[in-house]
């Protein structure tokens, strides 16, 4: 039966489940019960064989060494309103915010981030060619981005092939480079 499910969805997230746990979430009572779980789970966090790489996971999305003062006027945990446009932002930052104090203050670039914020800030996405550590990474539109396919084929069984449906023309020399590199082993792009 999940595969018929998963066949007519394209193997997409649905969006009515989504939001429907999400509006589910948010009207119980459950950011008490966060809170006090929250050193519950960090304690259980030391006692994990792979701890270390838990910790190197972390390093990556939080590239901050110290904590870090936020300016004047940046927004507390509770004014992250529900609004029209941008509900999965809402809903994904909820979802880790809940476990926070509401006076807590932070900042958020909300959608695709091309450029390094000037301040500490909650993003999906950060350049991968700038070491800034003001770029924080959380999984910010899971529902769209975070997509799990079924597959029964071991990776070691696989092709050796790859489908990309992104442009090589002008213009966009670096992934002329990796095809030019890469494909058929040759070192030609055809």
């Amino acid at each position: 039966m999940d595969n018929i499910f998963y066949s007519i969805r394209n193997g997409k997230n649905p969006k009515y489940s989504y939001y429907l746990k999400s509006y589910f979430l948010r009207l119980l009572p459950l950011k008490a019960i966060c809170r006090k779980r929250l050193n519950k789970i960090l304690a259980q966090a030391d006692t994990r064989y792979d701890k270390n790489y838990i910790n190197d996971r972390v390093n990556y999305y939080n590239r901050l060494a110290e904590p870090a003062k936020l300016p004047e006027g940046s927004p507390h945990l509770n004014e992250l309103k529900l609004q029209k446009k941008g509900k999965v932002y809402y809903f994904d930052s909820f979802e880790y915010l809940r476990y926070f104090p509401e006076n807590l203050q932070w900042n958020y670039c909300f959608g695709d981030i091309n450029f390094m914020p000037d301040t500490p800030s909650i993003v999906k996405s950060r350049p991968i060619h700038n070491q800034s550590a003001n770029a924080i990474l959380l999984n910010l539109n899971k529902v769209r981005h975070f997509i799990f396919v079924k597959d029964k084929i071991p990776f070691e069984k696989k092709m050796d092939k790859v489908i990309f449906r992104g442009k090589v023309n002008e213009g966009k020399t670096k992934r002329i480079a990796f095809f030019n590199k890469y494909f058929r082993k040759t070192g030609q792009l055809e």
